[in-house]
């Protein structure tokens, strides 16, 4: 059954956009930021019917006992997560969407899938390809059209970094190839350059995830660069590249090379199709927050998500340890109770 009341906490650019959507779905939104400037863009954008607090404990005291009429969106800082979604599900919201990433600490995300028994709650992360059926899409074509299924992803770009963008890509990677990486190797490291906080780090640099089958994902972000990232899906006879706005193009080689040789040490020029994949309009935050009140067993589970979790920091583990890291990060790694600071 559909939650009558949505609670919001964190509201920067991304909550902001997801206070907007969550308006047109629920009766009320109850609003959360530790910031008490953000109270005057609530009352001009959200109405008086948005209570809003700066502190997570008085939103809580205000819902009172209609904690399982509550749906909750966690926007807050990734430092943030762990506590926050420990403290929705011992209020008795089990319901909740979570900001990518879901935690910034291996030791924390294996504590969460226990808590989410414990306390029988759905928690479904938001990255929002997962909601598109990108990765759907791109294997059915590349199949149909390409001679086979994706075997490479190769991602570059500007300062995007590895965590807060990369972990979108990671995740695509692993929904392409069907299985989790099986080790990565990372020679980056982190600047104090990060727009949300001065105390948060954006990773610059190159790391590789290898597959089962020899498939590979590598991301080149470099800090000292403005450009926006692109992501390139290599199959056998195609190529597809993807947008940070969910869209996708895909590319061919020519038919009459390939009857000529078809080789794949023959390699020869793409051309773009028609076909293109366009994305979703609007925030997808509303899809994420269908899956948790229509569904028992949302298709993205947490299990999933942590995956992806693990399969990003364990980048951040290799650049740190210096060493390939191999899956799954048990607690020898030193980095296993580490707390990033990223977001």
């Amino acid at each position: 059954m559909k939650s009558d009341v949505g609670l919001l906490i964190g509201a920067g650019s991304i909550g902001k956009s997801h206070a907007l959507a969550m308006r047109t779905y629920y009766q009320q939104v109850v609003i959360v930021d530790t910031n008490d400037q953000i109270k005057n863009w609530v009352e001009t954008n959200m109405g008086t019917d948005s209570p809003f607090f700066t502190s997570l404990s008085e939103a809580l005291g205000f819902i009172r006992n209609q904690a399982g009429s509550v749906s909750a969106v966690v926007s807050n800082l990734a430092p943030d997560h762990f506590d926050t979604l420990h403290t929705l599900m011992k209020a008795g919201i089990n319901r909740i969407v979570c900001e990518k990433p879901i935690t910034n600490c291996l030791d924390d995300a294996n504590k969460l899938v226990e808590l989410a028994k414990v306390y029988g709650a759905r928690i479904v992360v938001n990255i929002p390809r997962r909601f598109t059926k990108l990765a759907e899409s791109i294997i059915e074509f590349s199949k149909q059209r390409m001679g086979g299924p994706p075997t490479s992803m190769v991602v570059h770009g500007g300062a995007k970094c590895l965590v807060t963008n990369g972990s979108h890509w990671v995740d695509l990677a692993i929904s392409l190839f069907g299985d989790p990486p099986e080790k990565v190797v990372s020679f980056a490291k982190p600047e104090f350059v990060n727009p949300r906080g001065k105390n948060l780090e954006m990773w610059g640099g190159v790391s590789t995830w290898c597959f089962s089958g020899s498939r590979t994902l590598t991301i080149s972000f470099d800090n000292a660069s403005s450009v926006e990232s692109v992501a390139n899906i290599y199959s056998r006879n195609g190529r597809t590249d993807c947008f940070v706005d969910g869209s996708a193009d895909f590319f061919l080689r020519k038919p009459e090379e390939l009857s000529i040789d078809s080789r794949t040490t023959r390699s020869g020029p793409v051309y773009r199709v028609h076909d293109r994949f366009e994305p979703i309009t609007g925030n997808t935050i509303l899809l994420a927050l269908l899956a948790i009140e229509t569904s028992e067993s949302p298709d993205f589970t947490l299990g999933e998500a942590l995956m992806s979790n693990e399969a990003t920091l364990g980048a951040l583990v290799s650049a740190r340890e210096k060493q390939i890291v191999t899956f799954p990060i048990t607690k020898d790694y030193e980095c296993f109770t580490n707390r990033w600071n990223v977001t």
